[in-house]
């Protein structure tokens, strides 16, 4: 920057006045969280793009609240009560209260007043929608069992399991499941009391969560036989769905049993970090460390996500000392700002089966940026002297200090008197005189060259 006619309090007019320095990077993680919506009945399911941070926007002093919600004019806060338990991003909101008295609106919903936990404000989401209150009673779409225990065929305090899934999660109260036959033999009076009113579903497969048509099902329990034919009834009015519509008939449906099977080990969401998450080893890599020896699974870029973002194109990642560390190898250039980055992971599972606790796995990771700096310009300074500018402020070094320059005067190499950093750019001083017209050249050479967070200067030659 050039400064003239600057002048003190007594008039005095300073020399044009040439000053150089260096503006630090902002130290900030700047991607805005998003948000992408899905209505089904009532029901406003909102899924951002990563985990939010707690707000006071109910003016409460207390801070319970991720982000607003608002359907037509009726004002939804969304809080911990909505979140799913699988997954810290995703929310489901009930805006039932919004149709009053109407069957279904057509209305226009509001997102807005959410943030990540590094501060950034998303954009406020508007859409259309139309929401329908439900007033369909759910049906039956399949019917099985499994045993739970080793098959005793002398008693019947055997606990075993029957699972119903319906179209949509239903609730059963308390009553009669009558066996009409068995193996096919009528049986005129063997009932048992059986209910299931968590309207949450079941984990039918074992794996920690309850997904997909397992948030449909129920399990009703009753002593079975191994490898037998049923024919069960349920008594009517037992069924009803979240909205309270109920089956009035009697549900008719057939199972077959199998053998017990011990189950390996239980698999639970139980895979964490280590008391030590991220280790940073340089500007372009980072070492991810699991509680536990982790699948190929953590190989799979897909399964992170770092400040809100896919990890960059060219990313490498390797396991080292083992199968519990991941190390992370970005590419060149893709930290643009020194800051706190919140590295996110799903979909990792240790060797025993076990999968992510609550379905992600997040920690905060101070990165500093990887871009290289490039020799840009040779500048001559008088028939001794020139410098070399790079694309951003190198770090200063002692004349004796630097290593990994070759200098070129009309194409034959001269060794320099003095290579110095200082003040951003290198300066070169020569033994002997060189003419204004003359050429030079400066290869960099595994350089020991560095700006202010360490990035080594990149290998190549400037000319003048």
């Amino acid at each position: 920057m050039d400064i003239v006619g600057a002048t003190d309090f007594s008039d005095n007019i300073a020399n044009p006045l040439a000053v150089n320095f260096t503006v630090a990077k902002p130290v900030v993680d700047s991607s805005k969280p998003t948000v992408s919506a899905t209505v089904q009945g009532t029901k406003i399911t909102l899924d951002f793009s990563e985990e939010l941070a707690l707000q006071d926007l109910d003016g409460d002093t207390t801070a319970a609240e991720f982000a607003k919600v608002t359907v037509g004019a009726t004002e939804y806060l969304v809080t911990a009560a909505e979140q799913d338990t699988n997954d810290k991003t995703k929310f489901t909101v009930d805006a039932a209260s919004a149709l009053g008295t109407a069957n279904f609106i057509n209305t226009t919903v509001k997102v807005e007043s959410f943030k990540d936990t590094a501060s950034n404000s998303g954009d406020k989401f508007e859409f259309a929608a139309t929401l329908a209150k439900d007033t369909t009673k759910p049906t039956l779409v399949s019917a099985s069992a499994k045993l739970l225990v080793a098959d005793d065929t002398n008693s019947s305090a055997d606990t075993d399991v029957v699972y119903l899934t319906f179209n949509e999660p239903v609730k059963v109260a308390s009553g009669n499941l009558t066996t009409k036959s068995k193996n096919g033999i009528v049986y005129t009076n063997t009932v048992t009391t059986v209910s299931d009113t968590s309207g949450t579903g079941v984990d039918v497969d074992g794996n920690g969560k309850i997904e997909g048509s397992e948030l449909n099902t129920v399990k009703l329990s009753i002593d079975l036989d191994a490898n037998s034919t049923y024919s069960f009834e349920l008594a009517g009015g037992l069924v009803s769905d979240l909205a309270t519509n109920a089956i009035a008939e009697a549900l008719s449906f057939n199972v077959t049993t199998g053998t017990f099977v011990p189950a390996p080990g239980t698999v639970t969401d139980s895979l964490v970090f280590a008391s030590t998450p991220v280790v940073v080893n340089s500007n372009t890599a980072l070492t991810v460390e699991y509680a536990a020896d982790v699948t190929s699974a953590a190989l799979t870029a897909s399964n992170y996500t770092l400040g809100g973002k896919a990890l960059p194109t060219g990313t490498q990642l390797q396991f080292v000392d083992g199968t519990k560390k991941v190390r992370v190898t970005l590419p060149e250039g893709s930290i643009t700002a020194n800051g706190n980055y919140v590295l996110e992971v799903s979909n990792v599972v240790d060797t025993k089966g076990n999968t992510v606790k609550g379905g992600k796995l997040s920690t905060t990771v101070d990165l500093k940026e990887n871009i290289v700096p490039t020799a840009s310009k040779v500048t001559v300074v008088d028939s001794k002297t020139f410098t070399v500018d790079f694309s951003e402020a190198i770090k200063d070094a002692a004349v004796t200090t630097v290593t990994g320059v070759t200098v070129k005067i009309k194409g034959a190499e001269v060794t320099p008197a003095t290579v110095s950093a200082a003040n951003g750019k290198l300066t070169i001083t020569t033994s002997a005189d060189f003419a204004l017209t003359d050429s030079i050249s400066v290869e960099f050479k595994s350089s020991n060259l560095v700006d202010a967070n360490g990035n080594k200067v990149k290998d190549g030659v400037v000319t003048k």
